[in-house]
């Protein structure tokens, strides 16, 4: 089985692989959004893990282009920040599971297990059911990280750095890794920011991504 990676923080992408590789897998990684549609374009893969956050466009973009390619291998998302309204915003895109960061090997040998299940596969697909089984009766992260979370709309104001300017922003998607906002010119913040909620929590952030409307934040240091 091949997967390919797409995956632009490099201890995340070396641990997935050494797990993955361990059990017998090809893993190929792209840590920027293009490089991986080229590859993916080139050579036929089984799965695809895709991180959103990317350092050029966002994985959903990924996806998208892969889709308008005819490229319809099944995709798990892998990411810090994840959009739960998956159902409006990316409806028919093939996204099968997702695994929230950070999660551990049992996390990832259960996803990729149940993938396989789920595409009737048998070579590998049973060299990786003990350990889908015993996530399931641990009831633990390889189960509960799965789950989806609440969609988060909240307001809140952008603080731009070492200034007065400040501008408000919609607070669409929150994780405790980052978040994604709404404003109406996302082009104009800067690459770091305070995001202040409007029940006072203050984060400082960093942007990871840009699209339309919406960036993507990481949390540097999170306070109250």
């Amino acid at each position: 089985m091949r997967v390919l990676q797409i995956e632009d923080d490099s201890s995340t992408a070396q641990a997935v692989a050494k797990t993955l590789e361990a059990k017998g897998f090809q893993c190929d990684t792209a840590s920027l959004g293009e490089d991986a549609i080229g590859l993916a374009t080139q050579n036929r893969y089984d799965l695809i893990l895709l991180d959103i956050m990317l350092p050029d466009i966002d994985g959903y973009e990924v996806l998208r282009r892969l889709r308008d390619a005819d490229i319809h291998t099944p995709v798990v998302i892998q990411s810090a920040l994840l959009d739960q309204n998956l159902d409006n915003e990316v409806a028919g895109l093939g996204i099968q599971d997702h695994l929230i960061k950070p999660f551990n090997g049992h996390d990832l040998r259960a996803c990729v297990s149940s993938i396989l299940d789920r595409a009737g596969s048998e070579d590998l697909g049973h060299t990786l059911s003990d350990d889908r089984r015993h996530g399931e009766r641990r009831g633990g992260d390889a189960t509960r990280r799965r789950h989806p979370r609440v969609k988060t709309l909240k307001g809140g104001q952008v603080i731009f750095k070492n200034s007065n300017c400040v501008t408000d922003c919609l607070v669409v998607n929150m994780s405790p890794g980052g978040a994604a906002l709404q404003l109406k010119k996302p082009e104009d913040v800067p690459e770091t920011f305070l995001l202040k909620l409007q029940q006072g929590s203050v984060y400082r952030c960093h942007v990871c991504w840009r699209h339309g409307n919406k960036l993507g934040v990481m949390f540097i240091q999170p306070s109250e």
